[in-house]
């Protein structure tokens, strides 16, 4: 149940007479009506009633206890910027009445005492072209002399003051919402009537009781509110829980947390030495270029522990990282090749077609794939720019160009689940690191060099393989929270 279901619930029991004890020595509510209206409607002997009310209540038509009276007519070249201000719709808000910034002022010959609003009224929306909005009700607490209502408004005035703490009860109960949804929504009309309002029939207790009934709604108020904080703080939290197993599960992974480790498995160091050994015979072949060897990772910079088969390794020393020859926006086509910026590849990492913004030319494509290494199917993209930095994407079979700088390519190879490096720079291991590099600097950017120099915790492979399917196991659990 929600804190409004709560709150309809209690305003529902008041209204019924369910909420607050009878006491026999209350005048009853036939004698208060006597007192209250001197041409008296009366409710037809046919009309079936809602609900059972207590032996000391009445049912009456609304009007025996209020006027209904309307608003103001002008015209925009009567409007100043101050003297009476004018209440509109905007002004009714959750049951409040509110002076806006754009309220409308009218000169001070405009002034009708009827219309200005009084401790105790109740105004509501009489006209509006939207439907959910027709009828809301906003409750006056003190008087103003220099404020009354526009044309699109109604004051609903109750004849003794004494009556108006339990007509504020009606006006913000369910039932009175249900009448104005059968009386205006239902018949397709856009505007409450005088007689929607008078010829509403209501439930009357004993003014004792009505005072009884009042001061139970004000103590319940607050707990409701309480109750509705928490509500809200239950959704915050329903609404993170999935982001935040998901970053949990991908931080469980890279921790070998996730997975059991099997003695067959060829521990990382060897793995390691075999991904090195192919880098070898590719520098050897000049296919790529050698790297200055980094220093080891010392203990204190392991930002955590990885099981005995785990080696830490830097990026650089697995993967072959590049971008690509700068394209100027000269050199931007109409059609060709589509060309990718970081704005493309974050679409793509969350599994969105990017609509393509730019393009480079056949030929411009063909003679940079003369020199250049191409991004190819199983390759990864990474977005290395601002906001948008950690974003990646596995490249499929279309042919495209990227942007140097903003994007950095992967180039994937046999030796190293392609997967489980996605995963890995999803992870708040990566990204917290990544963030905290970048933080300091005016433009932020993630480079080359930065890439080849992050250590990655390295399982064996077949472990990469069980950590990338255990995760998309558990985010697809994920996702079916949202």
């Amino acid at each position: 149940m929600t804190a409004q279901d709560l709150k309809n619930s209690i305003l529902q029991l008041a209204v019924q007479g369910k909420l607050v004890p009878q006491d026999p020595s209350d005048e009853p509510a036939s004698e208060l009506l006597k007192r209250c209206s001197t041409t008296f409607l009366k409710v037809s002997d046919e009309y079936v009633f809602p609900f059972d009310i207590p032996n000391s209540w009445e049912w009456t038509k609304l009007g025996n206890l209020v006027s209904v009276m309307g608003g103001t007519s002008y015209k925009s070249n009567e409007v100043t910027k101050s003297g009476v201000r004018i209440l509109r719709g905007g002004n009714i808000q959750n049951s409040e009445v509110l002076y806006l910034d754009n309220d409308v002022f009218l000169p001070e010959s405009f002034i009708d005492s009827e219309k200005t609003i009084r401790n105790g009224d109740v105004l509501i929306v009489a006209s509006t072209g939207s439907k959910a909005v027709i009828g809301k009700p906003g409750f006056v607490f003190e008087d103003d002399a220099m404020t009354q209502i526009g044309a699109f408004l109604r004051i609903i005035r109750p004849h003794h003051l004494v009556l108006a703490p339990f007509i504020r009860t009606l006006f913000d109960s369910e039932y009175y919402r249900g009448h104005i949804r059968n009386q205006v929504q239902g018949m397709n009309i856009n505007n409450v009537k005088n007689e929607h309002i008078t010829e509403f029939i209501v439930p009357i207790p004993p003014l004792a009781e009505q005072k009884r009934i009042v001061a139970k709604i004000e103590e319940l108020l607050p707990l409701i509110e309480r109750y509705g904080e928490a509500e809200e703080r239950l959704k915050e939290l329903n609404a993170e829980f999935p982001d935040k197993l998901r970053k949990s599960i991908l931080q469980q992974a890279v921790q070998g947390k996730l997975t059991e480790r099997d003695p067959a498995d060829e521990p990382a160091s060897e793995l390691l030495k075999r991904i090195c050994a192919e880098k070898a015979k590719l520098i050897a072949e000049e296919k790529i270029k050698k790297e200055k060897p980094l220093p080891p990772i010392t203990d204190e910079e392991k930002p955590f522990e990885i099981p005995e088969t785990w080696e830490w390794a830097p990026m650089g020393a697995i993967y072959n990282i590049h971008s690509s020859k700068r394209i100027h926006a000269k050199e931007y086509t109409i059609e060709g090749v589509p060309f990718f910026r970081s704005l493309e590849v974050v679409s793509l990492a969350k599994g969105i077609e990017p609509p393509v913004s730019y393009y480079i030319a056949q030929k411009r494509y063909d003679e940079i794939c003369q020199d250049n290494i191409m991004p190819k199917k199983g390759d990864l993209l990474i977005a290395c720019i601002g906001g948008s930095i950690g974003w990646n994407w596995i490249v499929d079979d279309r042919v495209f160009y990227y942007k140097d700088g903003n994007v950095v390519a992967f180039d994937g190879h046999d030796n190293f689940d392609i997967e489980y490096l996605k995963l890995y720079l999803s992870s708040p291991a990566f990204l917290k690191q990544i963030f905290d590099d970048v933080s300091g600097t005016a433009y932020k950017a993630l480079t080359i060099e930065m890439l080849k120099a992050h250590y990655i915790p390295v399982p064996p492979l077949a472990e990469q393989k069980r950590i990338v399917a255990r995760v998309e196991e558990l985010l697809a659990v994920c996702d079916e929270l949202k």
